[in-house]
């Protein structure tokens, strides 16, 4: 696990990092828009999407590219993703958890990643903007999402072990096999 010691006082409350691609771009855009319809977060974003040209009414700061993943999630109390849409497995996902960090996100940012927290199963931007704002107001809410982040990485890598492990012993067994042992 890539855990980092996050700062007593993180900058930001909320951190989005990612690439500039168009899913990311309409996810970003949809959690702006609801973030200043709602109020004011102390947010920020990193990555190559804080460098695209688009204006942001919720006036996150932007903080370009990181030299180390370490930079970002040690600089952010949760991360956040809000993924509309997109396809197969969000890596952000797996990141943000591998770091250590407690994370919301909606359903489409959980794709593929077995939880059951309310905050990792968001139908859309205005409640994750409801939940950052919860996050915000209960240090209890935020030591639980925590926990509840912990033991989804734990069992998605579990379950990726087990997963290698079955896929080792397929190998092992075909070059066993005669027919394969000329394969190689």
């Amino acid at each position: 696990m890539l855990r980092t010691e996050i700062h007593p006082e993180p900058t930001f409350t909320f951190g989005y990092i990612g690439s500039g691609n168009p899913f990311n771009m309409i996810s970003v855009m949809a959690i702006d828009r609801a973030i200043a319809a709602h109020g004011s977060m102390n947010w920020t974003l990193a990555g190559t999407i804080s460098k695209r040209e688009i204006d942001l009414l919720s006036h996150p700061y932007r903080m370009g590219m990181v030299d180390k993943l370490a930079d970002f999630y040690g600089q952010v109390g949760c991360v956040i993703n809000p993924m509309i849409g997109g396809t197969g497995l969000k890596i952000k996902t797996i990141e943000a958890l591998a770091f250590g960090r407690a994370i919301i996100g909606t359903l489409d940012a959980f794709e593929g990643i077995d939880t059951n927290h309310p905050f990792h199963q968001l139908q859309g931007t205005d409640e994750m903007v409801e939940a950052m704002q919860a996050y915000q107001e209960s240090e209890t809410l935020r030591r639980e999402l925590q926990r509840a982040s912990y033991r989804v990485f734990a069992l998605y890598m579990s379950g990726v072990s087990r997963e290698y492990d079955r896929l080792a012993d397929i190998i092992r067994e075909a070059g066993q096999n005669p027919r394969f042992a000329g394969a190689a």
